[in-house]
């Protein structure tokens, strides 16, 4: 059961990045899955960095906002 799970979850990610990779090789000539993953972190990252910004203009604590991102102080 665990191997089929694992197997799973790999074809779901292959096919999530296959996509991805389709959708955004139109307008860019050639992206590996590789280009994708580097592609989907940056972007993830500039939310969390955008996300963390707001948090601190609204003056919430840091202790707070690393909670929320379940990072650890």
């Amino acid at each position: 059961e665990g191997i089929q799970r694992f197997w799973a979850i790999q074809y779901l990610t292959q096919n999530l990045l296959e996509t991805q990779r389709q959708d955004w090789m139109k307008n860019d000539k050639h992206l590996t899955l590789g280009d994708v993953v580097y592609r989907i972190r940056q972007e993830y990252f500039g939310q969390i960095i955008v996300y963390v910004y707001q948090q601190a203009l609204e003056k919430k604590p840091l202790f707070d906002i690393l909670k929320h991102l379940k990072i650890p102080a």
